[in-house]
């Protein structure tokens, strides 16, 4: 199976241990989601939930937890990263704000659809404020 973690290079919780392309790294102790284990969504949105950093693909392995919406493992192989993911996930969600432009009502829309179609910076200040 492979999944998705939004996270740092480095673990977090007082872990320190280096993230790499290529690696595994594995945890001790009993799984419980949120509190022990390498954490992963098998859905990239899902994962976006969860974290900030960088976009990784993993492979979890070991023994696997499944939740809801995440799930955790004792170990966990880092396959790639994106590493600037800010352009990418900035268009996503204008994407997504476009598709539900006939919902809400705003006097200078213009300003907003324009913003939302192109991602021209100039623009985002006004549109912000539209």
């Amino acid at each position: 199976m492979k999944a998705w973690w939004y996270g740092p290079d480095i673990l977090p919780h007082g872990d320190g241990r280096h993230v790499v392309v290529g690696e595994t790294l594995a945890i001790e102790g009993e799984l419980m989601l949120c509190h022990n284990g390498l954490h992963w969504s098998e859905s990239a949105l899902g994962a976006l939930h969860y974290g900030s950093g960088r976009f990784w693909r993993v492979e979890p392995g070991g023994k696997i937890l499944h939740g809801d919406d995440k799930g955790c493992s004792s170990e966990r192989t880092h396959l790639a990263v994106v590493k600037d993911t800010d352009e990418v996930l900035r268009r996503f969600s204008r994407l997504c704000a476009l598709d539900v432009t006939g919902a809400w009502d705003h006097e200078d829309k213009a300003v907003v659809m324009r913003w939302l179609r192109t991602g021209d910076e100039s623009l985002r200040q006004a549109a912000h404020s539209a």
